[in-house]
Order: structure tokens, then sequence, then C-alpha cells
């Protein structure tokens, strides 16, 4: 499962792109809703965001 692409460049800098996948784009709903969980978890504890 690849949710991101990266295509390297041989430069110097070394150079990196990266792309998000389709299949990325539809794991961000789900990223965002965990994420939320866990800020709410935080609280529930006293631990404050940074």
């Amino acid at each position: 499962m690849v949710l991101f692409l990266n295509k390297f460049f041989a430069e110097v800098p070394p150079k990196t792109e990266y792309t998000i996948t389709e299949r990325g784009k539809n794991a961000v709903e789900i990223i965002i809703i965990l994420r939320n969980y866990g800020l709410v978890l935080m609280k529930d504890f006293g631990i404050e965001e940074k």
C-alpha cells in the first residue's frame, strides 16, 4: 500500500519530491480522526497541546 510517491533527483544538494497518491488522500480523513481522538485523550489526562 503506497500512500506517497517519491521522486529522487541526482543533484547537488540532493533533491526529493513527494506526491500523495489517491490511496494516501483517502487515508487523510482517518488520520485526522485519530489525531482529534488523541487530542481529546491528551485533554482528559491534562496534557497540553504544543
